[in-house]
């Protein structure tokens, strides 16, 4: 912070739409240099704020929302967080559309393996159209990340997948009982 280089009074702003901290007038150049200030286009020195330092700038200004003091300044209240960037209606689209061909994808491959049987290769358990709806859905969670609905048919498949293991686990464990049912029986025991 400017306050711990010796550098207190420096006012809260927004330029162009980034925080920033601005350095009073009359503090040489090299210093400011030094600590990571800009010129700014007007002239003045700054500070442009990351991520964390304007987060602790309004969790101080939350803490203590009468005074608006924080490292010394005392200027205007600090604006709510930025709001986050929407996805255009666009990306929205072409974020449905993926999803949409996803499910249609998950649900060839699973009407295939009940027409079929677990016996024809092309709808096995994981077949094609399960390995194509899995890619649409990552391709719609990497290339639209604010996507609502990626995030949640991402989340369905991780669930779906959780319970094929456990299906899958269960039937091996069923197998095996059998098994050994089975050789106590023909054993004579």
């Amino acid at each position: 912070s400017a306050a711990n280089y010796g550098i207190s009074s420096c006012t809260y702003e927004v330029f162009d739409t980034r925080p920033v901290l601005v350095a009073p007038a009359g503090y040489p150049p090299e210093v400011l240099l030094r600590i990571g200030f800009v010129q700014l286009p007007d002239g003045r020195w700054g500070h442009y704020l990351n991520e964390g330092e304007y987060g602790f700038l309004i969790r101080k200004n939350q803490e203590n929302p009468h005074q608006n003091v924080v490292f010394g300044m005392q200027n205007t209240p600090f604006p709510d967080a930025p709001a986050p960037e929407q996805e255009s209606p666009e990306d929205r689209k072409k974020a449905v559309i993926l999803c949409l061909c996803s499910i249609g994808c998950m649900l060839l491959g699973t009407a295939g393996a009940f027409a079929f049987g677990p016996n024809h290769l092309p709808f096995s358990a994981f077949s094609a159209f399960d390995l194509a709806a899995l890619v649409l859905a990552v391709t719609a969670r990497v290339k639209y990340p604010k996507n609502t609905f990626a995030k949640v048919l991402i989340r369905v498949y991780i669930i779906l997948f959780v319970l094929m293991l456990l299906y899958i686990f269960t039937l091996i464990w069923f197998c095996s009982m059998m098994v050994e049912s089975c050789g106590k029986q023909c054993n004579g025991g």
